[in-house]
């Protein structure tokens, strides 16, 4: 395959003076906090929180907003170019905080993590910390083809090669992190409805609304705490007995960026969300043995 470049240009005008930052964002704090104050007070309402609750929530909203919004101004003054390039035998990251060049054999696995409506991709490594593709440029909708063209196809080899030798594959992930994904889709709510609400930040408010559903499913699906690949079947990673349930009993139900949804022919059902380790070969992995008649 030839290689596939995502590339950002660094801006062309400069950076905004310190003044203009000064002033933008405490008054940008203050106008999508009040918006988000006052969408939330018929919740209150709603619930006959007390004033207390009222009061914490308030302020907690208030931080988190200023926190965005200077993370926002951060990004926006450090404006580089950056680029992620896709060979055939070896991801190439040019950015700030990330770089480096790094050979398929040396890419341990490849995890998904939430970003807004989509996810970001990180990379582990067999040494050496984690390595973040920048979301806002290879997001995994972008880097999807050029992966499964290239990388996954080999880790996918490795998982068939653990399996043969009757080794099981363990797909984990975290319940309390699916857990979080619950009230952290609701938080978005009054977010994405205050930056709706303004001039500046339409696009990302937009943005905030249409991935709640999209957190909300994979929050759910993540709360299995994951699967075990067996030569045999699929095994859920909870519960103390843990029977593999054989691969002419399963069905895959669905399959997407939201995560994977396996169904029992005889009741019942298995889940794995995007966030779970090797998701991406391992639910490929999985489908095409399904799809394969048992020996």
């Amino acid at each position: 395959m030839e290689p596939v470049r995502f590339e950002r240009k660094g801006g062309a005008k400069p950076p905004k003076g310190c003044i203009v930052y000064l002033v933008m964002i405490p008054a940008l704090t203050l106008f999508l906090w009040i918006v988000a104050v006052a969408l939330l007070i018929p919740v209150f309402n709603l619930f006959q929180a007390p004033e207390p609750v009222r009061n914490g929530i308030n302020v907690y909203f208030f931080f988190m907003i200023l926190i965005t919004v200077i993370k926002g101004s951060l990004a926006d003054f450090r404006r580089r170019g950056a680029a992620v390039t896709v060979w055939p035998d070896r991801i190439q990251i040019e950015g700030r905080r990330d770089h480096g060049t790094f050979p398929f054999p040396s890419i341990r696995s490849v995890r998904l993590a939430p970003h807004l409506a989509d996810s970001a991709v990180v990379l582990h490594l067999q040494q050496g910390r984690p390595r973040r593709l920048p979301p806002a440029l290879a997001p995994f909708s972008k880097v999807r083809e050029a992966f499964e063209a290239a990388l996954i196809p080999q880790l996918q080899q490795r998982i068939d090669e653990q399996i043969r030798s009757g080794q099981p594959v363990r797909l984990s992930e975290s319940r309390m992190a699916a857990l979080l994904q619950f009230p952290l889709a609701l938080l978005m709510i009054p977010v994405g409805l205050a930056c709706v609400g303004s001039l500046f930040l339409l696009g990302l408010g937009i943005v905030l609304l249409v991935a709640v559903p999209r957190r909300l499913r994979r929050g759910w699906r993540g709360l299995s705490g994951g699967l075990e690949i067996r030569a045999g079947g699929i095994a859920s990673t909870s519960g103390v007995v843990r029977t593999t349930i054989p691969w002419e009993n399963l069905s895959v139900a669905k399959l997407d960026s939201d995560g994977l949804v396996l169904r029992s022919r005889r009741g019942g059902t298995l889940t794995l969300s995007p966030c779970a380790e090797d998701f991406w070969p391992g639910s490929r992995w999985i489908a095409e043995r399904i799809s394969r008649p048992s020996p």
